[in-house]
């Protein structure tokens, strides 16, 4: 077990959602706060290092979620893990809240396809998709913004082609080296939904994905915690350094919020 004190906070979306962990355990806090990030960040932090018996010097990893989603969310976790980081003498570093979301989804419901739909404001949605194939992500869609004329583009029967992975029944197998395969139609396979902007595509995705399940989920940053005796690290995939901020928008777009 990993026994290094890693801190990972995603603020990407209306809930508050923080993992410490430390002497081989994980601690939690999870708390629903549109609009009062910034009240709840710096004390469930400090709940969370109490609990563990450390101080913010000991951390020794610190991950933030760099969207897409909320604008102002995202930039406080990362401004508040870039302070942390500079106490504790070490390097931020940031991750997809997506691809957190997506696992979380894997983890707790064990569905193997993932399709993301978050609300980017302005009539536009936030889009992506994710498989799971041994315990490990494969991003299908890479996150998107989107209007929700361009969904039915986006989601348009193509071939999805796994080079060692095939298909048997609901069940998945690696091919041996050098056999072919057939890719499986997009919409064919077996999508879970989540994501607050459905209401937006609803009724075009009724009509291509009338099967998908849609769950109402939040991203929870203890998806992140081990899945091997000697790896955070390896199912931290998408962590950065220098840490950035996805925001999938043009820069003028965020003019207003800079002011």
């Amino acid at each position: 077990m990993n026994q290094k004190n890693i801190l990972i906070l995603d603020t990407s979306t209306d809930a508050c959602t923080l993992a410490l962990l430390a002497h081989g355990e994980i601690f939690t806090f999870h708390e629903l706060g549109k609009l009062r990030h910034n009240q709840l960040l710096i004390p469930g932090i400090q709940e969370l290092l109490n609990q563990a018996q450390i101080k913010p010097t000991d951390l020794q990893e610190i991950y933030f979620g760099h969207g897409p989603g909320s604008f102002t969310g995202t930039r406080i976790s990362a401004a508040l893990a870039m302070g942390l980081a500079m106490g504790a003498n070490i390097k931020p570093q940031s991750l997809s809240s997506f691809e957190l979301l997506a696992q979380g989804i894997y983890n707790n419901f064990g569905f193997s396809h993932v399709l993301i739909l978050q609300d980017a404001q302005k009539n536009q949605a936030y889009l992506a998709g994710y498989e799971f194939i041994n315990h490990e992500i494969n991003t299908l869609i890479s996150p998107c913004l989107i209007n929700p004329a361009q969904i039915l583009e986006k989601l348009s029967p193509h071939d999805i082609v796994s080079p060692q992975v095939d298909r048997v029944g609901a069940d998945l197998r690696v091919r041996p080296a050098g056999e072919d395969r057939e890719g499986d139609k997009f919409l064919d396979l077996p999508w879970s939904g989540t994501g607050n902007a459905w209401f937006l595509l609803q009724d075009k995705l009724q009509n291509i994905l009338p099967d998908i399940k849609n769950l109402t989920f939040n991203p929870q940053a203890e998806n992140w915690q081990p899945r091997a005796e000697d790896g955070f690290e390896l199912i931290i995939q998408s962590k950065i350094y220098p840490p950035e901020i996805n925001y999938l928008r043009e820069a003028s777009d965020w003019l207003i919020s800079k002011i």
